[in-house]
């Protein structure tokens, strides 16, 4: 059993549910979590992963408590070194079942006769048309591109909460801090 917290040498020393801070700009944080692991053996089963960023921004770095009910805001294959890069270390771990989060449907490539429909790393069948328009493809992120829709994420929670008053915002600033 790995204890918290911890800097990852490898994606086989993560679970499913480890999540991460990503420190903001504003001096707020987002949050990153591990939602799918490639299968040993694998290529890339050792350093790739299928990371979540959280619908949650907070002043102080993420808990499995105030991660509670949050969903994933946008998910995306990363690099081990994207958790070195953005917030070092794994902070703790949340099952991703407490909070109904599963590895989003994804296109296996562009819309086409091949395009296949995946969970996350699981091809499930070929994708039908509708699916081919609805959906995207399944993308690999930078090392910081969740930080960076982590920061475009807390700009937009700030635009909405600068609409409050000030015992709302203040109220809602504090459900997930």
């Amino acid at each position: 059993m790995q204890g918290y917290p911890f800097k990852p040498k490898s994606s086989t020393n993560l679970r499913l549910g480890d999540f991460w801070a990503l420190p903001l700009a504003n001096g707020m944080y987002g949050c990153g979590r591990v939602v799918a692991l490639k299968g040993k053996g694998q290529t890339g089963s050792r350093s790739m992963l299928l990371a979540g960023l959280m619908n949650w921004i907070g002043s102080s770095p993420p808990t499995s408590a105030s991660l509670a009910n949050c969903t994933t805001y946008a998910q995306g294959e990363v690099h081990l070194r994207c958790i070195w890069e953005t917030g070092g270390e794994v902070l703790g771990n949340r099952p991703l079942t407490d909070d109904g989060i599963e590895a989003a449907l994804f296109l296996s490539e562009s819309p086409g006769r091949n395009c296949m429909l995946m969970q996350g790393y699981e091809v499930i069948r070929p994708a039908t048309a509708e699916e081919q328009l609805q959906l995207s493809v399944f993308s690999t992120w930078g090392y910081l591109i969740i930080q960076m829709k982590a920061q475009a994420l807390a700009h937009s929670v700030a635009e909405h909460l600068g609409g409050m008053d000030p015992q709302s915002r203040s109220a809602a600033m504090s459900l997930k801090s």
